[in-house]
Order: structure tokens, then sequence, then C-alpha cells
């Protein structure tokens, strides 16, 4: 991960230079994405987010709260089949999201309201050109049917650098939603490894 590599140079360590390649690409990827939530930030703090569809320009956020979410030990992703992350880490700020070790697929909308959110994070995928590498949340009711499915972001690696994908996305929870999954799919010809993901969940009001 990235964090590795910078500890390493910070002991004057050498990379090689398939590292330093990596390390760059990481780097600027993190770039564009805070480079597009910077955009959204307006001068007295709140959050003007563009919707994807034309009838929703965009919606103003004032923050409620933050859910923070982490994969942090590898999850085996089989080839082409949508699958919901494993979290192992929860720490929240805000009743309305709610995170049990004993489901771990699943992130509980624990208010009957429409609420705007922002998803913020990162899929750190193992390194791998082929096929397609995409994250999707996906709200579900009561009765486990799934009410949407939102792309939060959709690649085709033309590199094997190509592994550590940031994502920024505005979505619209449901007031009939009873939970969330987090839903990563890659397209290699085989299983890859999910070595990281962090999903932070900013609500609005």
């Amino acid at each position: 991960m990235i964090g590795n590599s910078i500890a390493r140079l910070a002991r004057g360590e050498q990379l090689t230079l398939a590292e330093i390649e990596e390390l760059r690409y990481k780097l600027n990827a993190m770039q564009a994405v805070k480079n597009t939530v910077s955009s959204w930030i307006g001068a007295d703090g709140s959050l003007s987010v563009p919707f994807l569809r034309a009838e929703q320009a965009e919606f103003q956020i004032m923050p409620l709260g933050l859910l923070y979410l982490e994969l942090q030990g590898a999850q085996s992703i089989p080839n082409d089949v949508a699958t919901p992350v494993s979290f192992e880490v929860s720490r929240a700020t805000s009743p309305y999201f709610n995170w049990e070790s004993a489901t771990p697929t699943r992130i509980t909308w624990a208010t009957p309201k429409c609420r705007p959110v922002l998803f913020l994070g990162v899929a750190e995928f193992a390194a791998n050109s082929t096929g397609r590498r995409a994250v999707h949340i996906n709200q579900y009711d009561a009765s486990d049917t799934l009410l949407s499915d939102a792309t939060l972001i959709s690649i085709q690696p033309d590199t094997s650098l190509i592994a550590t994908i940031p994502f920024a996305s505005p979505f619209l929870m449901k007031a009939l939603t009873s939970y969330i999954k987090a839903t990563v799919l890659q397209t290699s010809g085989g299983a890859l490894d999910l070595g990281y993901f962090r999903l932070g969940i900013l609500i609005g009001k």
C-alpha cells in the first residue's frame, strides 16, 4: 500500500522503478479525488455536489455525521461476480448508519428518511491489467429487495499499475431503505484479491 512505500522512503530505503511508478500513479489518483471534492466545497464550508441526473442539478449537504469503514485484510473476489465487501473496522459519529461485525457486509440505515450522502473511499485490488474494476453501492429494503444500484466508479485497467481506485460520489438514501452494501466487481479472468477497502459516508440534511 501507499503508506508502506512512503514509510520506506522516510527510512531512506530505495524503491524499485516499478514501485516508484506505482507510487506516482496512486498519488496522482488521490490528488484527482481531492481536486474533485475541493471543487464542491463552498466558502462557507457547505458542500454542493452535482447529481448525475439533470432534474436534480445539485444538492446542498451539511454534515450530520460520518461513518468510516475499513477492510484491512485481503478478500478474494471471484471473476465477474458482484461481491459485497466484508468490513472489519467501523468508526461512527452519527446515529443514521449502523454497522456490526456479526453482519460485516451490511450497513444499516437507521432512519426512515430521504437523506443526501457522500461516499468517499478507495479500493485496492491486486495488480492486474485484464478486465474491468467497479465499485457499487446497493440499497435494500427490509424484505431484502434491491431498491437501487449506484455505480461509484467503473474503470478498464490498461496497465498492471491500475490497482488502487479512489472514488467520490453523491448518493440519495431512500426512505424505504433498510440497509446498504458496498459491492465490488472485477473481470480479470480469475479470482483477484481486494487487499484494502476504505469507505467514508458523510450524511447530509
